[in-house]
Order: structure tokens, then sequence, then C-alpha cells
């Protein structure tokens, strides 16, 4: 179905039922013991009856189990040795839409066969679809989140993709902030010793923007007045537009959560014609969330633009088979470096320079310097 399509069926999903869901995505942030309920949820909405999420490494490939839901312990023993390494072999496995779920039998055939788990296990227990969206995507790991259907039912449908396509931001900011920020243990009363060890910048809110409660490096940037600012106790950027965006955001969050998908989901930061900073939103005035701080509307997690990144080039060159000379050439290209510029710090002339990039586009699948920078950033935390 394409994302057009997609997007113009959302009202096909009762609002109730997608109100429920996102509502309960949320939620896990901050009780992830709930993750097994939500599961359950998303699996009577899709016709599923098992489902389960994975944090996979890249290099070595392992499996964790981060949770899983109707599962038998002897399904659950044997797929770790064979699924690692199972997901990155699907062909746009780096550069597919994170917002577009797929089914295993009628998307990815050379994932079903490459395995004896998918292939045989899943079937001796009467599983004959299922369904999957990849939550987290990073140059050392990710996070695929499962479904699985039954022979009782139908094989999986456009509508199942649908209710997952649009329930997907949700996973993947509801995952992103999780790991950003550990709520397994957090008690009120050691709420901002937990904020202040957070590296991103996180000020609670209220539903105009009221500033609640901020962490340690939240205030260091609201007493630079950058990226962001206090506009009579309300939280706002340095320019206008961003405020409006980021407002809009939180009213959102107030309002209606479900609100909050592609669109809001990050809010660029604009200072001197170039973006300072990104915020993302985090719903907190629903059910269990309302127990962090008394009032509180949203949580806003904001990353600076020059945060240092964790890319590990080597990571990188081992994935899509880079040589030496390729791997230090993708490094000041991805930093923004010009092909003059990288050849002239790597001494070595244009000519070698441009025989660098074009294997390198060729190997990673690009065409041009903006797709590359690009495909690097979507593999580098934090994506929320």
């Amino acid at each position: 179905m394409a994302r057009a399509d997609q997007d113009n069926n959302v009202s096909a999903i009762d609002p109730m039922l997608l109100s429920e869901l996102v509502g309960a995505v949320y939620d896990c942030t901050i009780e992830p013991c709930g993750w097994l309920r939500t599961m359950a949820m998303i699996g009577e909405a899709t016709r599923c009856c098992s489902g389960m999420m994975i944090m996979s490494g890249v290099d070595p490939p392992t499996v964790h189990l981060l949770d899983a839901w109707n599962l038998d312990p002897e399904i659950l023993s044997e797929f770790r040795s064979e699924i690692a390494g199972s997901w990155i072999s699907l062909p746009d496995f780096w550069t597919r839409d994170l917002d577009r779920p797929f089914s295993l039998t009628q998307e990815a055939p050379r994932v079903v066969g490459s395995t004896r788990w998918i292939q045989e296990k899943l079937p001796s227990r009467g599983y004959i679809d299922s369904i999957h969206l990849i939550l987290m995507r990073q140059i050392d790991r990710f996070a695929v989140f499962s479904l699985y259907r039954h022979e009782s039912e139908e094989m999986v449908t456009d509508r199942d993709r649908h209710i997952l396509h649009v329930l997907a931001p949700h996973l993947r900011r509801a995952i992103a902030i999780s790991d950003l920020i550990d709520m397994k243990n957090l008690e009120n009363a050691a709420f901002g010793e937990t904020l202040d060890n957070v590296a991103a910048g996180v000020v609670i809110v209220g539903p105009t923007g009221r500033i609640l409660h901020t962490n340690e490096p939240a205030r260091a940037m609201l007493a630079s007045r950058l990226p962001i600012i206090s506009q009579g106790g309300k939280i706002g950027a340095r320019h206008p537009d961003a405020t409006t965006k980021l407002l809009r955001a939180i009213e959102l969050a107030h309002g209606d959560e479900t609100g909050i998908g592609r669109k809001g989901t990050a809010v660029p930061l604009v200072h001197g014609g170039s973006t300072a900073a990104t915020a993302h939103v985090l719903p907190l005035a629903r059910s269990t969330r309302t127990r962090l701080v008394a009032d509180a509307t949203a949580a806003v997690f904001v990353v600076a633009a020059d945060t240092p990144s964790r890319v590990d080039m080597g990571t990188v060159a081992r994935m899509f088979g880079l040589t030496p000379a390729e791997t230090r050439m993708l490094a000041h290209l991805s930093s923004g470096e010009s092909l003059t510029n990288a050849a002239h710090s790597l001494g070595i002339g244009i000519t070698t320079a441009k025989t660098h990039r074009t294997r390198i586009f060729a190997k990673m699948g690009v065409a041009r310097h903006a797709e590359l920078m690009a495909l690097v950033q979507r593999l580098v935390p934090p994506s929320l």
C-alpha cells in the first residue's frame, strides 16, 4: 500500500481504538511491564495471536528478547540461535521506510527460507504468517516488533499492515525514549536525579507549555537561551516558527496524543538559519504517566544538533563491505565535508576521491551525497 493511500485511510481505524492503542504504547515508556498487555491489544486489532519485541546486535549478531506475548517457551528458546542475522539479510533493511510494516511470507521470502525457525518451527505451531516493524535501526543494533498470525485466520492483510503503519511513529518514539531514560525503577522521589543523568535536555511542561520541571542540561540551555528559552514561564525557541510548532505538538499531547505521529515527531529548533537542536515530545497527560509530575502534559526532549554521534565507521564498513580507503572517505563525507575537502584531508587526488565516492555510493545504495548523509544519520542514535 502506498504511503499516500495509508495516510488517507487513517479514518478506517476506529478513533476510540486508535486512542486506546496509542495511549497504551506511551504508557509503556513509564511502565515497561505494560508491553505484554499492549502487544495483546495490538495483536487483537490485527487479528494476531502472539508477538514479541527483540533487540539485536549487528556485529556480532546477537538477540535479546525484550518481551514476548503468548509464545511458548520452546519456540522462544530456539529462535535466538537462528534469527539474529536473518533480519539484516532483507535487501532493503538499512534503507526501508521505518513506518512501513512488512509481512515475511508476502514481502520477504528470502528471510522465510533462511532459517529453520521461521520455515519449520513456527508452521509446526500453526503460525502461517507474521507482520513486522523495525522500531530502531542503528549501526550497532536494531529492534523489531513482530506479530504472528495463526492458521485459524487468513494471511496478513493491507488493513493489518495499515494499523501498524499508523502506530509505527508512536511505537518508535516509545522505544527510543525508553532507551534514552530508564524508567523501570523510576519513583517520584528519584525523578529529578534520574533526569539529570540524561544527556538530552528534558523539560516537563503543562498544557500550554508552562515549564514544570527541568533537568540539568535543560537548565543550562534555558540559562544560555539556546536552543530553548523561557517566555513568561513557558517553553519556547529563538525562532517564532519553531516556538509555534513546539507548542502545537504540546497542544496535541494534551488534547489528542494520536495526532503526534509523523507531524510533530521532531520539531527543529532553528537559530541563525540552521537547526540548533531538535525537540521530541512525549505525551504524559494520560494514565500512569501523570504520576511523574502533577499536571504534566508532556516531556520535551531537546537533543542538540552538535551532540557527538556514536558512529563507528568500522561497523559501517563491515555492514556494506567497504575497503579501508572507502571507510576513511565515508567518515569525511558523512560529516558534511565536500569531496574536494575530503580529498585534501586524506592527502589523495580528486580523481581517486571520486572513485572512492562512486564505489561507496554503489555499495551503500545511494546516488547523491545528501542521500549518503541521510542514510548514515538514520543509523545514528538518538532517533526519536
